[in-house]
């Protein structure tokens, strides 16, 4: 190919390539414009192997102390390890109608501190309880407050002794988590989560916050109890079913007494969240680990 035959061709893959890339951009312009018109946003999916892994990371054990049931029979009720001897206080965000779960903790000797801004105060069948009217989030501001402060403020010293955690915020649970110290984590003896929103792990941005979020806990704690709220169902994705919702109670390691494989999941003393529809099963996988890696 002689010189001026090599440069036409090089002009034309020039040309060619530089259509493609204005074709290329104005559909991505349109495609975002559709997108946003219809409240439908593009992400990056999450790599099926990093959900299936974290799903791994969550699935309990026995840990050699057995649950008990506190709060109410249906939603608002949680399994906890038996060990809330010498727990001096709850901490408790988010809060409903009733609080049937810290007034189980309250007959126990154990005290609430409450905090949610949705709501004018705590319920009134609560007796000595401290409330907050702010919400629990990554910063503080007028109407939010991290969990760092709010500890802190309410317990500065290790004389407080050890806490207990129940936290139903709506999603707001990972960036409260993210943003709060190891050391803060570590005076909760026991941690009751909402996990909010998981049929969207496939989104990569928001794995990655869930995903950080629970690496931080794990790092100190033990899973001792997975339930499946069985209002939101399941959802499919890297090739397993994942809860909308799930409900997850989490031991600190130096109170671990064994480790072994539960026997059985959902536990005898779980209950459906919405009484009268039936108890959403979860797959073998999200408590049998040797189970799991024959699903992945």
């Amino acid at each position: 190919m002689n010189v001026c035959v090599w440069r036409k061709y090089t002009l034309y893959e020039m040309e060619i390539r530089s259509v493609n890339n204005v074709l290329k951009n104005r559909f991505k312009r349109v495609g975002a414009q559709i997108s946003s018109l219809l409240g439908i946003y593009m992400s990056p999916q999450t790599a099926p192997g990093l959900i299936r892994g974290l799903v791994s990371r969550l699935v309990p054990y026995d840990l050699g102390i057995s649950l008990r049931r506190i709060g109410m029979s249906y939603d608002g009720g949680y399994l906890v390890p038996d060990d809330l001897e010498n727990i001096q206080f709850c901490f408790s965000p988010g809060v409903a109608e009733t609080a049937v779960f810290e007034q189980d903790l309250h007959a126990l000797g154990i005290r609430s501190f409450l905090a949610d801004y949705s709501v004018p105060g705590p319920p009134a069948s609560l007796p000595d309880c401290d409330f907050v009217k702010k919400f629990v989030g990554a910063a503080n501001a007028e109407h939010v407050m991290t969990l760092d402060g709010w500890v802190a403020e309410k317990c500065p010293g290790p004389d407080s002794g050890d806490l207990i955690l129940q936290m139903d915020i709506e999603g707001a649970e990972y960036e409260t988590l993210l943003a709060t110290s190891s050391e803060t984590l570590s005076r909760f003896r026991i941690i009751v989560l909402e996990l909010h929103k998981l049929n969207h792990l496939d989104n990569r941005l928001f794995f990655k916050c869930v995903d950080a979020a629970l690496s931080k806990v794990l790092e100190q704690f033990d899973v001792a109890h997975l339930h499946a709220n069985n209002v939101g169902g399941l959802t499919r994705m890297a090739g397993i079913d994942v809860p909308r919702v799930a409900e997850i109670t989490l031991l600190r390691k130096d109170r671990t007494v064994d480790k072994s494989p539960v026997l059985q999941l959902p536990n005898s003393l779980d209950a459906p969240n919405a009484a009268g529809q039936q108890e959403l099963i979860l797959p073998d996988y999200w408590w049998k680990s040797d189970a799991f890696r024959r699903a992945a």
